[in-house]
């Protein structure tokens, strides 16, 4: 958030940044608690729906293909479980692309095993998702999380992401 911030030319020091659960979030914006929020989809059209005004995209800051989120698995378990790592990378990774490649279908399944309405799935903005981790997109999120002090040391990508 403090890099995207600073891309739209604010100092992330004068902004107060507090955590409240998305359920939370609209109450607390309509009764003057906070002046804005991070959403993602459905979060952002149901938003604007309400009124909210977009300002600026979170991840336009971390560049293309920037990871917004990741998986996780203990150094342990991938040793153990190489082949189900593996199975799980490749599923993930084919989601994505077929995610990518058939939005129609994306919008049609996501009421199917979410809360989200017909109607809601039919207007929210479907963003790709990149096949396979972006390392250069990873490194650049930790750069910024040194330079924001998030982090005090940089720890190599070798020693944190798992190459199949």
């Amino acid at each position: 958030m403090s890099a995207t911030v600073k891309s739209a030319g604010v100092d992330p020091s004068s902004v107060e940044f507090i955590e409240i659960p998305l359920a939370e979030q609209f109450t607390a914006m309509g009764e003057g608690h906070i002046d804005a929020m991070a959403l993602g989809e459905p979060f952002v059209t149901q938003a604007l729906d309400k009124g909210a005004r977009y300002l600026i995209d979170p991840y336009e800051a971390l560049g293309e293909n920037a990871p917004i989120s990741t998986w996780f698995a203990s150094s342990r378990f991938i040793k153990e479980c190489p082949e189900r790592v593996e199975s799980f990378v490749v599923a993930i990774s084919k989601s994505n692309k077929f995610a990518g490649e058939n939005p129609d279908a994306v919008r049609k399944v996501l009421p199917t095993y979410t809360s989200l309405t017909e109607a809601v799935a039919e207007k929210i903005e479907l963003k790709g998702r990149p096949d396979e981790l972006s390392v250069s997109g990873l490194e650049k999120q930790l750069d910024g999380m040194i330079a924001f002090d998030y982090i005090k040391d940089k720890r190599a990508i070798a020693d944190i992401v798992h190459q199949p």
